[in-house]
Order: C-alpha cells, then sequence, then structure tokens
C-alpha cells in the first residue's frame, strides 16, 4: 500500500483484518499502556485520565529504577566490579563478583 512501511503495520495479519471487519460492540473510546504489556480502555475522559496518572506512575517508577541500576553499574565500574550481564547491583564485599564457570556442552 502506498505510504506504509514494509513492517507488520503494513502487513496486517488475518486476527487484525477480521478485528476490523466485525468490531467488538464497546462503549471504549479511549486506551492507554497498562504497564505491564496490554492496555486500558475507557469509556469516559474522566475515567481514561485516570488511567492515564496510573500509567504516568508507572512511568516514574520505571524511569527510577533504570536510574538506580545506571548508578549501581556507574559505582561497580567504578570500582572495578564487573556484573555478569544482566545483574544489577553491587557485590556485599566489595571487588569483582566471581563469574559461574561453565561447562561447555560438546
Amino acid at each position: 500500500m502506498n505510504g506504509l512501511p514494509p513492517t507488520p503495520i503494513g502487513n496486517p495479519g488475518r486476527a487484525a483484518i477480521e478485528a476490523v471487519l466485525k468490531p467488538a460492540k464497546t462503549k471504549d473510546v479511549y486506551f492507554v499502556a497498562s504497564g505491564n504489556g496490554g492496555h486500558i480502555f475507557s469509556e469516559t475522559l474522566a475515567e481514561h485520565n485516570r488511567n492515564v496518572a496510573k500509567w504516568r506512575k508507572i512511568e516514574r517508577e520505571i524511569r527510577a529504577r533504570q536510574a538506580a541500576e545506571a548508578a549501581a553499574a556507574a559505582a561497580a565500574e567504578e570500582r572495578g566490579a564487573l556484573l555478569p550481564e544482566g545483574e544489577v547491583g553491587l557485590a556485599e564485599v566489595g571487588g569483582p563478583i566471581p563469574l559461574p564457570i561453565r561447562n561447555p556442552v560438546r
């Protein structure tokens, strides 16, 4: 289609096409992210604004956690302690964190 990118938005699946052809009977007009990968739908602007406020709180919590993780990683790097990928925080005693010994699969 002219004007659409060559990504999933330009190539809808069967479920998306069926949803357009046979939409659910609902009075929901607004939606916002739920914070757990889904959405929250609402019928009124007042209800929507309450849901947006909840989402903004979740966003602030996520950003605060990311900032704390970045600070912990920076402190660990400054002390020369390397964290295994995906790990967050500092070693209790200080110094490098020992990496697990892995046996290669043959």
